[in-house]
């Protein structure tokens, strides 16, 4: 799955058996991205992602998220979505 993401390699700090990814930015946020058979979209191909805050925790209020993971998402997808998190500000309460 690395491959689809080469680009956003220097961001990616974890792998997890080719089913997961986890990249942190320097702004402190991050994203889980993640694709197997229980994964929103994942038996079609498809991506899922979820934000991530400085803690590594999900964090769902944001623009990104809108109060949930992101399923069913193609490469490109994630690959817009990944700008957006690298391009939030600092960490701060309110990154809409």
């Amino acid at each position: 799955m690395k491959e689809n993401f080469k680009e956003y390699e220097e961001y990616l700090v974890s792998s997890f058996r080719e089913n997961q990814l986890i990249f942190e930015f320097e702004n402190g946020w991050g994203a889980s991205v993640i694709r197997n058979w229980y994964s929103y979209g994942g038996s079609q191909g498809l991506f899922e992602l979820a934000v991530l805050d400085k803690s590594g925790e999900l964090h769902y209020d944001n623009k990104v998220a809108n109060g949930d993971v992101r399923g069913y998402l193609t490469q490109n997808d994630v690959m817009q979505l990944l700008m957006q998190i690298q391009n939030f500000k600092e960490v701060a309460e309110n990154v809409y």
